[in-house]
């Protein structure tokens, strides 16, 4: 057993390692079936992260656009 870490991945996901020295060719081609359990909550993660990096994104975006950084004194009015 090892984890496998892929883009937005924090925690990581299994990744089963097997290797076969001196296997038999008729065995190499043979049906292998692996089962595993998820966490009911770990296939939510990676798209709760993605949605809000993508808002964090927008809402960053809209406050540059409303705030004005004038580098430049204002001339009072007479």
């Amino acid at each position: 057993m090892d984890k496998y870490f892929g883009t937005l991945d924090f925690y990581g996901r299994p990744m089963i390692v097997i290797n076969k020295p001196n296997a038999v060719h008729d065995i190499c081609n043979g049906l292998m079936r692996v089962k595993y359990n998820f966490a009911p909550n770990s296939m939510l993660i990676e798209p709760v992260q993605l949605f809000c990096m993508i808002m964090v994104i927008f809402a960053a975006i809209i406050i540059f656009y409303n705030v004005e950084f004038d580098l430049e004194k204002k001339k009072a009015k007479k």
